[in-house]
């Protein structure tokens, strides 16, 4: 996963917009959005291709309310929001600011069920917090596996075609073509 950081002289902060002014919801998301640059904050998917939805990281129901703030907050895919509901939540938990976040949850490439090449999300055996924030975000849904394998396939055919330096020139001046953005990095082996 990617560290998702938090700006000291985020918009949010410097206008005071909360939670709780119903008002406000759809501008934090919207600037969310574009401080995580268009990525969800756990699945590291881009937004273009499913709308996002503002999110607690740690349920309100769990948290005091001067707690529950600009650094709880995170934009967020709406099918996560759904599948974190469902999950029961655990702790300890890795939280997306956190900046060993990319040390601690890798990707691995293996077969399911049916013996289709997907992409998962790995942790080290003993790392509970890292597990927890993998089981409760549903990163290993079966559909996002898939998602990543497709895509990786997708920029494979890239690298078949062009150099790596070209791909990367290519993928920053036409942002919206990076479905994943870590998982971009991770198989081309570049940073954008």
């Amino acid at each position: 996963m990617r560290h998702i950081q938090k700006l000291t002289d985020s918009e949010i902060l410097s206008r005071k917009l909360t939670y709780e002014k119903s008002g406000h919801r759809s501008e934090l998301r919207r600037i969310l959005e574009l401080e995580q640059k268009g990525f969800c904050a756990y699945t590291d998917k881009h937004f273009k291709s499913e709308a996002s939805t503002l999110y607690h990281f740690k349920p309100q129901s769990l948290v005091s309310q001067e707690e529950d703030g600009y650094h709880n907050w995170f934009a967020v895919s709406y099918t996560v929001n759904v599948v974190e509901k469902r999950a029961q939540w655990k702790e300890p938990i890795l939280h997306p600011t956190e900046p060993t976040i990319a040390e601690r949850i890798w990707y691995k490439k293996e077969k399911n069920e049916i013996g289709k090449t997907v992409i998962v999300c790995e942790y080290a055996h003993k790392d509970e917090a890292a597990e927890n924030f993998v089981e409760i975000t549903g990163l290993n849904r079966n559909i996002l596996a898939k998602e990543r394998a497709a895509f990786v396939s997708r920029l494979r055919l890239l690298k078949d075609r062009f150099s790596i330096d070209e791909i990367k020139t290519y993928l920053l001046q036409e942002p919206l073509e990076v479905d994943f953005h870590r998982l971009t990095e991770w198989e081309l082996g570049v940073t954008l």
